[in-house]
């Protein structure tokens, strides 16, 4: 399934903007893609789903309508499966197009090349000798803002590594590691799965 949605009849309600000012606005807006898990009908922490949006320098009709749309894809008769991903996309001529994936898993364990070579998944290692957890890649996406929130909470230092070579140096010896994808799930690298993420994958399956 594909839809699209042309801008303008999200945007041209927007009485308190003209036109030109909606065109300036949506100029300001890179084209993205978000992937979103979901799972009998639900969607899970679907409003930090939202929230993530906020990186992308969505107009507010922008956002709510993507909101409403996902609310509506998991209810109707375009879900056959009970799970799988939906894929919402912003294009470079302002429009935003649904597609939805239907039965797609992701690898239930990384290694650490396939960890570290996409730039849509955060990694995430503990090193014993500095009791840190340092990470690597940008925090904006609804699973990696959940996980940081809940590694705060769970009193761990959180530090965002220097580059490639310095979370590399950490995975070589740590024993707890992962990293998390952008379709709502935590993947365990190379069998590092430690308390920590056997915790974190708790608290997550009580929500």
């Amino acid at each position: 399934m594909d839809e699209k949605i042309p801008h303008n009849v999200i945007c041209t309600n927007n009485s308190a903007l003209n036109s030109d000012e909606i065109e300036a606005q949506l100029n300001k807006i890179k084209p993205f893609e978000l992937h979103i898990r979901y799972i009998d009908g639900d969607i899970p922490i679907l409003k930090r789903h939202v929230k993530s949006l906020d990186s992308f320098d969505l107009m507010p009709a922008m956002k709510a309508h993507i909101r409403s749309s996902l609310e509506q894809i998991v209810v109707s008769d375009l879900i056959k499966e009970q799970s799988g991903i939906i894929t919402v996309k912003y294009t470079a001529a302002h429009d935003i197009v649904f597609s939805i994936d239907e039965g797609i898993y992701e690898s239930e364990t990384y290694s650490e090349q396939e960890a570290l070579c996409q730039s849509s998944r955060v990694v995430w290692a503990y090193d014993a000798d500095e009791e840190q957890i340092f990470y690597l890649g940008c925090i904006y996406k609804a699973i990696d803002t959940l996980t940081l929130d809940l590694l705060k909470t769970l009193n761990y230092d959180c530090v965002l590594a220097d580059d490639d070579g310095h979370i590399k140096r950490i995975l070589e010896h740590s024993q707890d590691a992962f990293a998390t994808s952008n379709t709502y799930k935590i993947v365990e690298i190379d069998g590092k799965c430690g308390p920590i993420f056997e915790k974190i994958t708790q608290c997550l399956e009580k929500m």
